[in-house]
């Protein structure tokens, strides 16, 4: 949200704006349920995508490497420490101890 806000975006716009931004994405899917959200989602395609967001994109992605990755996987992850989730139904996944 903080890259998105210094670029005068929010975060779905950032966010669509960069999948449009991909050579390789034939298509990028929105979702709204209000007319001021459509509008929004519209307006990401005509953000200008330039070097300077493309380096900060990159900087998060060395340290993010896999976004979708569960940080209970990585105990290594950005953070460092585990998180606790309502839908880890153990008290440590792969070793690292999770909060109750």
């Amino acid at each position: 949200a903080a890259l998105a806000k210094k670029f005068g975006m929010t975060p779905s716009e950032l966010a669509l704006a960069f999948t449009n931004s991909r050579p390789f994405v034939a298509s990028t899917i929105i979702g709204a349920t209000t007319l001021k959200q459509l509008r929004e989602n519209i307006g990401a395609f005509s953000m200008d995508w330039n070097e300077e967001l493309e380096k900060e994109i990159d900087k998060i992605f060395r340290v993010h490497k896999d976004p979708a990755k569960n940080p209970f996987q990585d105990p290594q992850s950005a953070v460092g420490q585990p998180v606790w989730h309502p839908r880890v139904p153990t008290e440590q996944v792969k070793g690292v101890a999770v909060n109750k």
